[in-house]
């Protein structure tokens, strides 16, 4: 029988023995899965020779360096004290705290799990999905005991193959993710979004005109019309309006 004080968290990936050990009180099993980890790119300058922050160059291939352990080992540190980061965490932690106590949230690409300690303090259980497995052993250990949530190996824009069917949970965010996508692929993947949730979803994109990664509200739209969804809330950052977090809810 299960043990009364031990979460089975489901997973498709078979994650390190120091997070699947019974004194952190939750268990993971799975299939050995077999690790690609890409490159990290080389840094790229201005016309002055002055680096380049990441946001401003790195295009989709790039992301292929968060299947990297030691990328996602170092992910938290070179963010989560930053001014966007702060920022953003409020808004979307705000928004989801409207949500009632156990509902279901899919947080794809979930990363590090930046939002699971704030789903386990907020009575919210998670499904959460990357496609990156050392995102996901990274996310794993953030995991609180008793806390319910799924990991799953899995791609915005293809949710179905993830497991997901239609109107499978209660809301669903993608943050950081569009730079990442080409345009076409963030139709699809907002789509996808709305396809598997019931009440919100949640989104962050730039806008910022002449930006290398700006993906504008025409895909927003394309992909809301006939859809049954529309815009709810759209906030920029404080820091930086070009910086759009923007909420997708239900007509009518």
């Amino acid at each position: 029988m299960p043990h009364p004080h031990m979460v089975y968290i489901k997973t498709n990936l078979q994650l390190p023995k120091e997070i699947r050990a019974v004194q952190q009180g939750r268990h993971i099993s799975g299939p050995v899965p077999v690790m690609n980890p890409g490159a990290i790119g080389a840094q790229v300058v201005d016309e002055r020779g002055n680096p380049l922050p990441p946001e401003a160059h790195e295009g989709p291939s790039g992301a292929d360096k968060y299947q990297d352990p030691e990328v996602a080992e170092s992910y938290d540190a070179k963010r989560e004290n930053t001014v966007k980061h702060q920022e953003e965490q409020v808004i979307i932690e705000e928004w989801l705290s409207e949500l009632p106590q156990g509902n279901w949230v899919m947080d794809c690409p979930v990363g590090t799990g930046r939002f699971i300690p704030f789903y386990h303090e907020h009575g919210l259980l998670c499904r959460a999905v990357d496609k990156s497995r050392a995102m996901l052993e990274k996310a794993a250990a953030k995991v609180a005991e008793g806390q319910h949530i799924s990991f799953n190996e899995g791609n915005v824009l293809d949710l179905a193959g993830a497991g997901f069917m239609e109107n499978s949970v209660d809301a669903a965010i993608m943050i950081r993710l569009t730079r990442w996508l080409s345009p076409e692929q963030c139709v699809q993947a907002y789509a996808q979004l709305m396809r598997v949730a019931r009440k919100q979803v949640i989104i962050t994109m730039r806008v910022t005109e002449g930006h290398p990664h700006v993906r504008g509200y025409d895909l927003v739209e394309a992909a809301l019309h006939n859809s049954g969804w529309q815009i709810g809330r759209n906030l920029g950052i404080p820091s930086d309006q070009g910086y759009r977090i923007v909420e997708f809810v239900p007509c009518g």
